[in-house]
């Protein structure tokens, strides 16, 4: 589970900045608390929900720790090219590096995990273990400014001659600009708290932005029969006027989606491959995945969504694409095996959402919530998301330690703030003080008649 996050100097991020997941003192809504059985003793919150004005930074929230999990799984090469992260609008901001930390908690503890980069060296990295009130280094690491990296370990993991001689290989292995979580990978497999750490990245923490996509969903609608159902049920449930959902196979020499060329490419590599057959493949199109199932006759079909729709004084469903249906449709489509996820699987979930409002109704992303809050129970669940929507700004909902503001000031720096700051009364309408601008981070607009055009008009 996610325990703090902060950032500084990335972005609009001038200064520290830090969400926390830690819950306040509040009686509410006992059941968004999922308590520690372990040695930090920490009560741990099940949602985050970040509000502020267009451009006041939430994104950039979400972007900064999307770039520091991309970072630490490798995905962002520096090498590819410096990419300059840094708060840009203060000269001493642009000499200094950005900073990220992470705490955590993981099946084998709780742990401190950060780092700084300076957009072409990691200048320091530092892992600890978290402990009744206490911090235990696991590492220490600095690259000084000749690209030379020395790291500290605990002076009690370096026993035994294996256990230093991994020490030493990982150092040695460990460019300026990359990550030791990252390129240790030997050193991972024998000491458990990177291990845990890096794992927290690769299969807890899932980032979604508003142009996010799920790819190849087709295939586990298509095999796995509980989560067909589960799918189906909810996309039913949530009024988008569907009915039925199914997948249409169509052969590969009928798939328009995907060129001549291509199509026999992929007969080819079956027909010469080795490997067994019902198996599936992808195929990448620009911004589209076309899954591809090949069967046990090494028939080769492409997988594509069908929505059904009922007919009046009509038995049968008449079938769309995907495509046809609303924006707000094909969103669910991408949301709804977040909310599964999180509410069927025992395995530790954090899903940050940026924009979940985006392209729903009000309604619907308050019953988003709800349905995330009233049905997690203890399971090691957390929903953190950025939103407009100020029908979620409600008591009855969230507790007052779970709703934040981003708000940027005129030289472009952007903050970050807990409603507990303000600590209002349970009966309050949050909502209507929010946009009366009590809580600040909502737009300030001067009198439209201002506009040079309106007044000529």
């Amino acid at each position: 589970m996610l325990i703090r996050f902060s950032v500084t100097n990335c972005f609009s991020f001038r200064d520290r900045v830090e969400i926390s997941m830690v819950a306040g003192q509040g009686n509410e809504h006992q059941e968004h608390i999922v308590a520690s059985d372990g040695d930090d003793q920490l009560r741990l919150l099940k949602t985050c929900v970040i509000y502020g004005a267009n451009a006041s930074g939430k994104s950039n929230l979400i972007k900064a720790m999307s770039f520091a999990q991309d970072f630490i799984l490798g995905s962002y090469k520096p090498e590819r090219g410096d990419a300059d992260f840094r708060f840009r609008f203060d000269r001493k901001s642009k000499s200094n590096p950005s900073e990220f930390q992470f705490e955590v908690r993981c099946e084998s503890g709780s742990y401190i995990y950060g780092f700084e980069f300076d957009s072409s060296r990691v200048c320091s990295e530092w892992l600890y273990e978290i402990s009744a009130g206490t911090e235990r280094p696991i590492f220490e690491r600095v690259t000084d400014v000749n690209d030379q990296v020395a790291v500290d370990f605990d002076g009690e993991l370096a026993v035994g001659e294996v256990r230093s001689e991994f020490l030493d290989e990982a150092v040695a292995e460990t460019s300026p600009n990359r990550l030791l979580l990252t390129q240790a990978t030997k050193l991972r497999e024998v000491l458990s708290p990177l291990r845990s750490v890096y794992d927290w990245f690769d299969h807890v923490l899932v980032t979604f932005f508003p142009d996010t996509t799920l790819k190849g969903l087709e295939i586990p609608f298509k095999h796995d029969e509980e989560f067909n159902t589960d799918f189906r049920n909810t996309i039913r449930l949530l009024d988008f006027g569907i009915d039925d959902i199914s997948i249409k196979e169509i052969d590969i020499d009928d798939e328009t989606r995907i060129s001549a060329e291509v199509r026999d490419e992929i007969k080819d590599d079956v027909l010469e491959s080795d490997e067994e057959p019902d198996r599936y493949g992808f195929v990448r199109k620009k911004d589209e995945v076309i899954p591809i199932y090949i069967g046990s006759e090494n028939e080769i079909k492409s997988l594509r969504f069908q929505t059904g729709h009922k007919v009046q004084q009509y038995d049968q469903h008449e079938w769309l694409e995907l495509y046809d249906e609303s924006d707000g449709t094909r969103r669910m489509f991408d949301l709804v095996p977040a909310w599964l996820d999180l509410l069927n699987t025992d395995k530790p979930r954090v899903y940050v959402i940026d924009e979940l409002d985006r392209r729903l109704h009000a309604i619907l992303s308050y019953k988003l919530l709800q349905l995330f809050l009233e049905n997690s129970g203890t399971r090691q669940s957390q929903l953190v998301v950025t939103t407009h929507e100020s029908t979620i700004l409600d008591l009855k909902l969230l507790r007052r330690d779970e709703i934040w503001f981003v708000e940027k000031d005129v030289s472009g720096v952007s903050t970050v703030y807990s409603l507990e700051e303000f600590t209002p009364s349970y009966g309050k309408d949050i909502a209507k003080g929010y946009l009366q601008g009590r809580f600040g981070a909502i737009p300030i607009i001067p009198s439209l008649n201002n506009l040079d055009w309106l007044v000529e008009a």
